[in-house]
């Protein structure tokens, strides 16, 4: 018994290593979209905008950033505008909605 577990265990290793496919390239990505929901983040906002610019700044595609500001009490989608503006970012906006909840904004 412990032979044929084996000798089984061993035959579909051969197999899986003649039956794998060849790995395909991944597509390619001509631009990424970030959707950030944020709701009343006026503390963090800049924080979370320099870290998403850090990062897309490492990237080798065009990246768009949509800020779902999600009725928003305080200065959130302001500071959000106030910082595009200020570096520039073109790709970026900040979309504002009444408040109705992340899955709303994200689905926006």
């Amino acid at each position: 018994m412990l032979l044929h577990n084996l000798f089984f265990a061993l035959s579909m290793a051969v197999i899986s290593l003649f039956s794998r496919k060849k790995p395909q390239p991944a597509p390619y990505v001509k631009k990424l979209s970030v959707i950030l929901p944020v709701f009343n983040e006026e503390a963090q906002i800049l924080d979370k905008l320099d870290n998403i610019r850090q990062s897309a700044g490492h990237l080798s595609v065009k990246c768009e950033v949509l800020i779902g500001c999600d009725g928003s009490e305080d200065a959130t989608a302001q500071i959000a505008e106030e910082y595009i503006a200020t570096n520039s970012l073109t790709d970026w906006q900040v979309l504002t909605y009444p408040r109705q909840g992340k899955g709303t904004t994200i689905n926006k």
